[in-house]
């Protein structure tokens, strides 16, 4: 399944934990899902260089992820 790969307003984004491309107001970008959690729902975005996950509350829009390479589009190691 092909998804449409255009900045959409963040009101409009997934709410069932479903990982997104978010962009916020400060010129962040970040793989994002809703989180429901102590302190209310909220976007949060994934960062695997840190140390987890962090909150990021300005986000204005986003974007579905692309669709993983094939295999065959992956390079061979070594």
């Amino acid at each position: 399944m092909e998804t449409t790969m255009k900045w959409q307003t963040i009101d409009t984004a997934p709410k069932d934990g479903t990982e997104f491309l978010g962009y916020g107001e400060s010129g962040v970008f970040g793989v994002c899902a809703w989180y429901d959690g102590y302190y209310g729902k909220f976007f949060t975005s994934f960062h695997t260089d840190n140390c987890g996950e962090y909150v990021q509350d300005d986000w204005t829009h986003w974007m579905p992820l692309p669709n993983p390479p094939s295999p065959a589009a992956t390079p061979e190691s070594p």
